[in-house]
């Protein structure tokens, strides 16, 4: 008996299991409660929009920093350059050396007393060099008298926004008056070489509206 040429046809694969489906009601919900969520968080944000400030979040400092002309001036403010009291008021510069000259005299005369004497109107490296000066009279039991004269005085330069504001001074000063005493009271010697009359260069400081001298410098040619 001869074979079936026919070759076997295999079977018809089953179909796969259908995948079930969420009821319509379900995704409907997990929709709402999506949407839902959504225009709280909008509502949210625009709630937290309305209560900032237009200009964005600043600080208290800044806000008084920024206040209109209306508003309290910022405690932190910066005065402008020149704003303090003694640079707005310009000195009588022979009105100024002559109190220093004059208190200078009061304190030479009693070297004991230090620089109380001039205190009020010398400060810095001038304050130094009277210290030193009333330390020697005090260390060898000198004295003197006579006040130093003005001859004569002008302004050199004056800077008003410096801080503090200063002022230069030429003054020519006469001291042929002034006279020191040892420590028995006899006069000294005076110096041959020193001339009674001669220039010094003052540097005249705003000090909180008082102008002080703070320090002196002689010029290359000091005649006068």
């Amino acid at each position: 008996m001869s074979e079936d040429p026919t070759p076997p046809v295999d079977p018809e694969p089953a179909p796969a299991p259908a995948v079930p489906r969420a009821p319509r009601r379900r995704v409907r919900t997990i929709v709402l409660s999506i949407v839902t969520g959504a225009a709280a968080l909008a509502l949210a944000v625009a709630g937290i929009a309305a209560l900032a400030p237009a200009g964005g979040p600043t600080s208290s400092s800044t806000s008084r920093a920024g206040a209109g002309p209306s508003g309290p001036a910022s405690p932190s403010a910066s005065p402008s350059p020149g704003a303090s009291a003694g640079a707005a008021t310009s000195p009588d510069p022979a009105a100024v050396l002559g109190g220093l000259l004059a208190a200078g005299a009061e304190a030479s005369s009693d070297p004991s007393t230090g620089t109380a004497r001039v205190d009020d109107v010398a400060t810095g490296a001038l304050l130094a060099e009277i210290a030193n000066d009333q330390q020697e009279l005090a260390a060898f039991g000198w004295t003197r008298t006579g006040t130093p004269k003005i001859v004569s005085a002008s302004v050199l330069s004056t800077d008003p926004a410096a801080t503090p504001a200063q002022m230069v001074v030429r003054a020519c000063i006469d001291s042929s008056g002034v006279t020191t005493y040892d420590s028995e009271g006899a006069p000294l010697p005076s110096d041959p070489t020193v001339v009674p009359r001669s220039l010094s260069d003052f540097t005249l400081i705003d000090a909180s509206g008082r102008w002080l001298v703070a320090d002196r410098s002689y010029p290359d040619d000091p005649q006068c």
